[in-house]
């Protein structure tokens, strides 16, 4: 684990996807509000983010738009993907991570198996996060804790 800025990861990961959503006619957009430096896996909390921007470039029309963005909300880190997808029905919500688990079975390909989005909860919640389900069943909301670092740069800033 090491502390590193949030929004350095959005920002790459919005530029490598780029070539891809264009490819499948979908405008990938990044909305960083706030800067994050959090104490974390970068390369787990960067497979988390690709995750769910696969599923969100995937089932987004052509000419939709996805977003991957990030804001502080009282001391934590607030990651979101939100698309124009057909969503998740409300009552699918809650196997939505379980392994394996796809919402229309008949629509999976060879390399769709059901786990990204169980691996993504795996490491949010190792990191003290949490995937959610909003609006229109689209995926949401990650948070992570960054206080700890808030704390610190307040009390360095004291010593100066």
């Amino acid at each position: 684990m090491r502390r590193f800025p949030l929004e350095e990861l959005v920002d790459d990961l919005v530029a490598l996807h780029q070539e891809q959503a264009r490819s499948l006619g979908v405008t990938l957009r990044c909305d960083i509000h706030d800067p994050a430096l959090v104490l974390g896996h970068p390369e787990r909390l960067r497979r988390l983010l690709e995750n769910l921007l696969a599923n969100a470039l995937r089932f987004s029309p052509h000419g939709g738009t996805v977003t991957l963005g990030l804001a502080s909300r009282r001391s934590r880190a607030e990651l979101w993907v939100d698309d124009q997808g057909p969503g998740i029905p409300e009552l699918q919500r809650r196997q939505v991570f379980e392994r394996f688990w796809q919402a229309d079975p008949s629509r999976s390909e060879a390399e769709h198996h059901g786990l990204g989005l169980s691996i993504a909860q795996a490491i949010a919640q190792a990191h003290r996060g949490r995937l959610l389900i909003q609006r229109r069943g689209r995926l949401h909301n990650f948070s992570t804790a960054p206080e700890a670092e808030r704390k610190h740069r307040a009390a360095k800033a004291a010593q100066e």
